[in-house]
């Protein structure tokens, strides 16, 4: 079934106080739980190969990470390039899933794939360039599945355009706040069908959830008041096994 989970441990630097080793000062780590890193050190899968011995001694359970599409023999950061009119297709990040493939982890097991909704140029009641987004989100759910991830961390933080601004939007003064709750829940619909139909079972970390988005108050002004929208059409449309942490 369709399940939510509170995040055991998004970290930068927690391993300066935590083990799970016995020994004076050490805090002990649940067996049940995750130890995930990520930091400005935030590797490509071909760090990761090269490095998958040394990573795996660190005492994480995985990492996230991000993926370079080659286009033209020049590199483009999939995370912040994805959420935009710019389609990528599985073969420009192929060699990404072949250095996946071949990382020698015994330990970090639960590694995943950074997608960021950025640079959020895409009017949400744009067809065309919303299907590009959810293409998008397909072929980072064959990266991660072919790569052998447990999945994604779904950066929904703002970085470039106010996404999930009502009064930021394209059409706000023609559209009402309802019309963009309704659309932005199908967006969030289409968005995990995308997905789930490469990866059913997918683990989705997210950065935020429904605390920043102004429930209980005047969403129509909050910064991400639309994101509840799109979280909740998310929950609805997400396949049986698909775990949103």
């Amino acid at each position: 079934m369709r399940t939510l989970c509170t995040v055991a441990c998004l970290t930068l630097l927690v391993m300066a106080c935590a083990d799970r080793a016995d020994g004076p000062g050490l805090t002990q780590i649940d067996p049940g739980k995750k130890l995930i890193e990520w930091g400005w050190d935030e590797p490509s899968p071909a760090f990761m190969r090269a490095n998958a011995k040394r990573m795996d001694r660190m005492g994480f359970d995985g990492v996230i990470f991000h993926a370079e599409a080659i286009r033209d023999g020049k590199p483009i950061n999939f995370a912040w390039n994805c959420w935009s009119g710019q389609r990528f297709e599985v073969e420009q990040l192929a060699h990404g899933i072949a250095d996946l493939q071949a990382c020698e982890f015994t330990h970090m097991t639960d590694n995943f794939l950074r997608f960021n909704v950025c640079p959020g140029d895409v009017d949400w009641f744009d067809d065309d360039a919303f299907a590009t987004v959810t293409h998008n989100a397909a072929v980072g759910a064959r990266v991660a599945r072919d790569g052998g991830c447990k999945g994604f961390m779904f950066d929904v933080e703002m970085y470039n355009n106010k996404l999930f601004h009502y009064p930021s939007q394209a059409q706000a003064e023609d559209k009402s706040f309802a019309d963009y709750e309704a659309k932005v829940r199908q967006r969030g619909r289409e968005f995990i069908e995308s997905i789930n139909r490469q990866y059913p079972d997918i683990t989705i970390l997210l950065t935020f959830g429904y605390s920043i988005t102004g429930v209980g108050g005047d969403r129509t002004k909050a910064s991400y008041g639309l994101l509840k929208n799109f979280l909740d059409g998310m929950f609805e449309a997400a396949a049986d096994g698909t775990v949103i942490v």
